[in-house]
């Protein structure tokens, strides 16, 4: 799916995804860009941003002492393209030559790939073959205790200069304004892997939170008992207790049923979304994230307002534009999440009734997804914008 894109800044994103993770682990992580490398390109940024997703986050997981470098340059082609080259170099523990073979190949992974653990051997598998739908290729020099080279080979299209790079991507990362005479807000980070915690930690502290820690779902809820947050940053899959049965306790405690949920996990299916919302999250993202894209996220929730003095952006749907009900309260909306998460039907139809009565053009909209039990997609109209209450 070809169309124009910002280069310079997709690199510069994707690198800003893994800086906090590097940095966690003590790694530099450079970035290299040739005199000659264009600012726009026409092409599939998407599948481009996941193969670079996929090869800078391997560099960071199996790197643990020296640095990484993403190197960037490009070559004009006759036609009106170019040949881009962009290789992601570390200094982790490297690939045998006899490993190399297999390496692309689905479900295989290298020796240091298997100690680790935690992959599917399928993301190597996955970025070769765009990489070739889109005219190139991705291959690999290495050798043990030397590191890995990767080279990602694209042709893409020319493309005029369409004006200011980061406007026009909205890369520009935001600063969050909080409020001035009040206590900094809580942020309970809540993660199994502790360079997760660390990062997510450090972003925090910078925005001007203040920020405890727990690593498991059953620690998350003592720290709660005690100090209350007012934002949850939730793994999900985690030794013990997960984070969504964490939720749900959480959500019984004092100052549960107002804090605000947000899952990060690294299973960004549609699926794990409807059931962390069923669950009680607010909001899910998948890992990795950029920093902007959380941060914009976090100030929807907590109704911050942006350094520039805008509000920070709220998507409504188009179907949506003409609600003008009011918002479902706290207890009405947990209310619903439990008849939901249960499956009581004749709670639901209670619920329905009573909706009908107070906000009859919610209850038009659900009651099609009501009727054919699809509880998912009724949790997902309830949670809306439009629907959700604002923050105490």
């Amino acid at each position: 799916h070809s169309a124009p894109f910002a280069l310079r800044v997709l690199l510069n994103d994707v690198v800003s995804m893994f800086l906090l993770r590097a940095h966690a682990k003590g790694l530099p992580l450079h970035v290299e860009f040739d005199a000659a490398l264009p600012s726009w390109v026409d092409g599939d940024a998407g599948k481009l941003r996941q193969i670079l997703i996929n090869l800078v986050g391997n560099a960071v997981k199996f790197t643990e002492r020296g640095e990484l470098s993403l190197r960037a340059r490009a070559c004009a082609l006759p036609g009106g393209r170019w040949e881009l080259c962009l290789e992601i170099a570390d200094t982790g523990p490297g690939i045998t030559e006899s490993e190399i073979p297999r390496l692309f190949q689905q479900f295989e992974q290298s020796q240091a790939g298997r100690q680790v653990g935690g992959g599917t051997g399928l993301g190597l598998a996955i970025s070769r073959g765009f990489a070739r739908l889109m005219g190139g290729d991705v291959t690999v020099r290495s050798s043990p205790g030397k590191g890995c080279v990767f080279t990602v080979l694209l042709v893409v299209g020319e493309c005029a200069d369409l004006g200011d790079e980061a406007t026009a991507s909205g890369s520009q990362q935001p600063r969050l304004v909080l409020p001035p005479d009040d206590a900094p807000p809580r942020v309970l980070v809540v993660d199994d892997i502790a360079e997760n915690r660390s990062l997510l930690s450090h972003l925090m502290a910078e925005a001007g939170f203040d920020c405890r820690e727990a690593s498991s779902g059953q620690e998350a809820i003592d720290v709660f008992r005690v100090w209350p947050a007012s934002l949850i940053l939730m793994d999900l899959r985690m030794p013990g207790m997960d984070g969504d049965k964490a939720i749900v306790q959480i959500r019984d405690l004092e100052g549960g049923k107002a804090a605000k949920i947000i899952v990060l996990t690294a299973s960004a299916f549609e699926e794990n979304r409807q059931h962390v919302l069923f669950m009680g999250a607010d909001d899910f993202m998948g890992k990795p994230f950029r920093t902007a894209d959380l941060l914009l996220k976090i100030a929807q929730l907590l109704h911050l307002k942006l350094a520039d003095g805008r509000d920070a952006p709220v998507a409504v749907p188009a179907s949506d534009a003409g609600l003008t009900e009011p918002p479902l309260s706290v207890e009405l909306l947990e209310e619903w999440r439990q008849a939901l998460r249960e499956a009581d039907l004749e709670h639901i139809e209670v619920l329905q009734q009573r909706l009908a009565v107070s906000h009859p053009q919610l209850a038009a909209r659900v009651a099609p997804s009501i009727k054919a039990f699809d509880h998912s997609r009724v949790l997902v109209l309830l949670t809306s914008p439009e629907a959700s209450p604002p923050s105490p």
